[in-house]
């Protein structure tokens, strides 16, 4: 067998390590959620429509869309991120649905369910972890899962920005945990490459954790709504963040508005 894949380390064996990093997002989840919603309206997707997100995290998203008024579906393969999702849920008076699951068989995970969603989020950066037949499978079990006329959000970072910034080395740190990247872009085949390492810093001292290579798929514009539509969708907005700015090489972000033909 093969070694582990990296997103059974971060998100699995390391849970602790990625917890922290999602709840230093906590404070602009409210507002992404806003844009989210807005998005959702522009497309004809209204509360109290059914949402899923897949992946969720720690349901950062979730809790305000519910707020809103949306029904809200959250997948996650981290026992610990939904955990999590669940305490903040209890929080905020909201209770989201909140599923274990893994996104390559997303499908399997709602069986019964099939063109049930107005809306499915795929949000931060989510796709990509594996290569693109896989994300591909993964687009076209969300259009599966999609009612009729359903909308589809993929938000990812922008490959065009990412070879503008590159830079090899990364520092990134919250409170007294920090990230250090070693990073290798191969541009012909949009792979980011290379080992994190995090550690515990003790006075002057950085303490090691953990090391995992985290390689990732980066798509441009043009790639992703190919791929989208490959798997079943119409691209109908292609935008430089969630607050549907205009596309360009200096946004740092994808977000990708598809939905399923009637």
């Amino acid at each position: 067998m093969g070694e582990p894949h990296w997103t059974n380390d971060l998100f699995l064996e390391h849970a602790d390590i990625f917890l922290r990093i999602h709840e230093a997002h906590l404070e602009s989840a409210e507002a992404e959620a806003r844009d989210i919603a807005a998005i959702l309206e522009r497309g004809g997707v209204r509360p109290p429509a059914r949402v899923l997100d897949a992946p969720c995290g720690i349901g950062r998203h979730d809790v305000h869309l519910e707020r809103l008024g949306y029904h809200v579906t959250g997948v996650d393969f981290a026992p610990a991120f939904l955990e999590r999702a669940r305490r903040l849920a209890a929080e905020f008076g909201v209770a989201p649905e909140l599923v274990q699951g893994d996104l390559r068989v997303v499908a399997q995970q709602f069986r019964g369910r099939e063109g049930s969603f107005s809306a499915i989020l795929n949000l931060w950066t989510s796709i990509g972890y594996w290569d693109e037949e896989a994300d591909h499978d993964i687009l076209r079990q969300f259009h599966v899962l999609a009612a009729e006329g359903g909308l589809l959000i993929v938000d990812t970072v922008n490959r065009d920005w990412l070879v503008r910034a590159f830079r090899p080395q990364g520092y990134d740190e919250w409170g007294d945990l920090v990230l250090v990247e070693e990073r290798t872009f191969d541009l012909r085949t949009s792979w980011i490459l290379g080992p994190w390492r995090f550690y515990t810093r003790r006075g002057d001292d950085l303490v090691h954790r953990a090391t995992m290579s985290v390689d990732h798929r980066m798509y441009a514009g043009h790639e992703l709504k190919r791929l989208v539509e490959s798997a079943g969708w119409r691209t109908v907005g292609l935008y430089g963040g969630l607050g549907m700015e205009e596309l360009s090489p200096a946004n740092t972000r994808i977000v990708l508005v598809a939905r399923k033909e009637e």
